[in-house]
C-alpha cells in the first residue's frame, strides 16, 4: 500500500467511525424522546408518584437538551450572529452581507474570537433579504 492508500484509508475510517457516533447519538436521543413520551403519558395516582415521574421527566428533559444545545463556541457564536442578522435585515433590508457583517452588534457577538469575513457571510447568507450579487445602486 501507498502513503495515498493509507491516507485514504484513514480518511474513510475516520469518516466511517463519525458516522456510526452520529447514528448512535441518534438512537439515544430517540431512546430519550420515547421515554419522555410515555412518562407524559403516564398518569400518576399518588403525590409521590407524581413528584417522582416530574423529577425524571427534568432529568430527561436535561439529557435531551445535552443533544441539541450546541457545545463548541464556534456553533454558539454562528447561532448568535443569525438571531442578530435577522433582527438587523428587519430593520435594515437594504444592507448588504458587508454591511452587516461589519456592524459592532455582530461582532461583539463573537468575542473574544474574530471569524474571517468568509466565515461570517457563509453563516448568514441565506438569510439576505436581497441576494442579488453585486454592489447595490446609489439611491437619489
Amino acid at each position: 500500500m501507498t502513503d495515498t492508500d493509507h491516507e485514504e484509508q484513514e480518511e474513510f475510517d475516520s469518516a466511517f467511525d463519525e458516522a456510526i457516533s452520529v447514528l448512535d447519538l441518534r438512537d439515544k436521543r430517540n431512546d430519550i424522546q420515547s421515554r419522555i413520551e410515555q412518562l407524559e403519558k403516564f398518569a400518576s395516582k399518588t403525590p409521590k408518584e407524581e413528584l417522582e415521574r416530574q423529577d425524571a421527566l427534568k432529568g430527561l428533559y436535561r439529557e435531551l437538551r445535552a443533544f441539541t444545545e450546541p457545545k463548541r463556541s464556534n456553533q454558539r457564536h454562528r447561532l448568535k450572529v443569525r438571531e442578530i442578522a435577522k433582527t438587523l435585515w428587519q430593520k435594515n433590508p437594504d444592507w448588504t452581507i458587508q454591511k452587516l457583517i461589519e456592524n459592532d452588534e455582530v461582532k461583539a457577538a463573537t468575542r473574544p474570537r474574530e471569524y474571517s469575513v468568509r466565515t461570517l457571510r457563509s453563516w448568514i447568507k441565506d438569510l439576505a433579504p436581497d441576494r442579488r450579487p453585486g454592489r447595490r445602486k446609489a439611491h437619489h
